[in-house]
């Protein structure tokens, strides 16, 4: 009876969690932090500070800031950060204990035409790639105005909020235990008075849990087959896909077709497209295929392009495109509106 009802107490704290909001500079923080301890561990070959530091993150931020005294808001997904690194933890449970290993090596899946293989990939190899990326991203938020920490500040730094996160985690534990001493004491009080429906209360506490339950399991269902979608879009050789086409009034047009559809995401997208293709239609930057959105944004600032409709045509992108962030009829419109000024602002300046 104990165990089903810290069960249900745990399984209505996890629905309580909400997304926390974050300034650029604190976001950039928490990310150069990752990036700090993921650079330790490969000189100590101790993974275990960097694996909890993943896991203290939140699976989803709002993240605020002010770019061109125009302030920003946009939702993002930590997800694949925390999971960056989980194909090589072994968790083990034996005689009700569990334990935790992290191994050196995990096998990786290599499929292409003509053959299928698996290939060992040394955790040090990815930690390298995870180290790159935070880089990226970290260049990417300095040209919006973060400013980069001081690693040794860092290192110092974490102790303090690693015992910050132990207090946070204590103060957790006697909350469930008094939550928990509550749902005892309902039941020992059932027992002694009303032990005629005890069984009325055992089913509904039963009924509850696979409620819950199921909605979990109908919740990862939902987010299994976003992930998926979204891999299957965003995977590719650039932001040109092999089938689109390679004019932008085409490309213009194909978003179009996808507005009638009601479908703005992929609309938002082919306008983006179309935009970077104009660019190199009126010869101010090529398209490179391993270019990103930011990095066509950072040319165009050294080139002198600091309008805000630009800047709204990469910002609103990232944030739908990558961050599957919902997209009403109202902030399409507004992003159409930019586009439209963006092609007047580009071919004024080739006049």
């Amino acid at each position: 009876m104990r165990i089903s009802l810290y069960m249900l107490m745990l399984i209505t704290l996890s629905l309580t969690l909400q997304a926390k909001t974050f300034t650029l500079q604190e976001y950039g923080q928490m990310l150069q932090t990752v990036e700090v301890i993921a650079k330790q561990s490969l000189q100590t070959k101790n993974y275990t500070l960097l694996f909890q530091e993943l896991n203290h993150l939140p699976p989803k931020i709002t993240l605020t800031y002010t770019y061109n005294n125009k302030e920003i808001s946009k939702s993002i997904y930590l997800d694949w950060l925390k999971n960056y690194l989980q194909e090589y933890v072994i968790v083990q449970n034996e005689n009700g204990k569990t334990t935790t290993q992290i191994t050196e090596n995990t096998e990786e899946q290599i499929e292409d035409f003509w053959k299928a293989e698996k290939k060992i990939v040394p955790i040090t190899d990815k930690i390298k790639k995870l180290i790159i990326t935070l880089e990226n991203i970290r260049e990417e938020l300095t040209l919006i105005g973060y400013k980069s920490q001081n690693e040794e500040t860092i290192k110092n730094n974490f102790d303090s909020l690693n015992n910050s996160n132990l207090e946070t985690n204590n103060t957790e534990k006697k909350k469930k235990n008094w939550l928990q001493s509550i749902f005892e004491q309902i039941t020992e009080w059932i027992d002694k008075n009303l032990k005629g429906i005890r069984k009325v209360w055992n089913l509904f506490l039963l009924a509850l849990i696979l409620a819950a339950l199921i909605f979990l399991i109908l919740q990862a269902k939902k987010y299994i087959r976003n992930t998926e979608k979204f891999v299957q879009e965003t995977t590719h050789g650039g932001l040109l896909q092999p089938d689109d086409p390679r004019s932008s009034a085409e490309l213009a047009q194909k978003a179009k077709e996808h507005e009638k559809q009601g479908n703005f995401r992929m609309a938002i997208r082919y306008y983006y497209v179309a935009f970077i293709v104009q660019l190199e239609e009126q010869k101010i930057i090529s398209y490179q295929p391993h270019f990103t959105n930011w990095e066509y944004q950072r040319k165009l600032n050294a080139m002198g392009y600091h309008q805000s409709e630009i800047l709204e045509l990469t910002t609103v992108f990232d944030k739908v495109w990558y961050g599957m962030y919902p997209i009403h009829i109202e902030q399409y419109q507004t992003y159409v509106l930019a586009y439209e000024k963006t092609k007047s602002i580009l071919a004024a300046t080739k006049a």
